[in-house]
């Protein structure tokens, strides 16, 4: 049950919260960062993912795109349209991540 007056808990979260990009009060949403993680293997470890982040220079390719996209499906339950699925789209975290809460 929700209690709106308790105490937020301190407690790190071992999984992130999957959800809708809109109900992300900031940037970036942690499940989005989770799935984006996983597919730039040349992001350091504790490297901060920036809205700047450019995603090619990260290892993004285009199997990575895809698989990438498909998870991000998966995650918010979305669907992306053809018109999204460009090479600006998956340009910048942050071009990715505005394409997402669009369509979300």
């Amino acid at each position: 049950m929700f209690d709106a007056d308790a105490e937020p808990s301190t407690e790190p979260s071992t999984e992130p919260p999957i959800g809708t990009p809109a109900d992300a009060g900031s940037w970036p949403d942690p499940a989005f960062e989770t799935v984006l993680r996983r597919h730039l293997p040349f992001l350091a470890p504790g490297e901060e993912i920036t809205p700047e982040l450019p995603l090619r220079d990260h290892g993004l390719d285009s199997l990575g795109t895809v698989t990438l996209l498909v998870e991000l499906e998966d995650a918010y339950a979305v669907r992306f349209r053809d018109e999204a699925l460009t090479p600006r789209t998956f340009r910048t975290a942050g071009t990715l991540w505005k394409v997402l809460r669009e369509i979300a």
